[in-house]
């Protein structure tokens, strides 16, 4: 096996968190997707659109709405890992309760990197 086969194989087996979407489904019923940990592709992009991300995180802070919408975006995935947003949709997501993407971000955040809940950002 090749080190590219062997590097395929790693990330088709990556592990699936689950996240459920509100009112996203078919008839508004939640939607079930997943996300896996960020990838330095994805990572690459977040950073481009959101030089102060990370340091929202490491500042114990919450990062911009509008990373929020991005991180979304790139890494909410059905099962059979299709995107379920595409970049058409941040205009719609952009325009959703901020308490919202909150919720769904923090959800994401809180396995993707060692950050506190929202709750425990609030408290300090």
């Amino acid at each position: 096996m090749s080190m590219s086969e062997r590097l395929q194989a790693m990330q088709s087996n990556r592990e699936k968190f689950r996240l459920t979407l509100p009112g996203l489904g078919e008839n508004q019923t939640d939607l079930v997707c997943f996300f896996t940990k960020l990838t330095v592709r994805e990572d690459e992009k977040l950073r481009k659109k959101n030089k102060d991300f990370y340091k929202a995180l490491t500042d114990g802070d919450i990062p911009s709405f509008s990373a929020m919408v991005d991180l979304i975006i790139i890494k909410a995935i059905d099962d059979e890992g299709v995107p379920i947003f595409n970049q058409g949709d941040q205009m719609f997501l952009s325009g959703m309760d901020v308490g919202y993407i909150t919720g769904v971000a923090t959800a994401m955040m809180e396995k993707l990197f060692d950050v506190p809940s929202v709750e425990t950002s609030e408290g300090n």
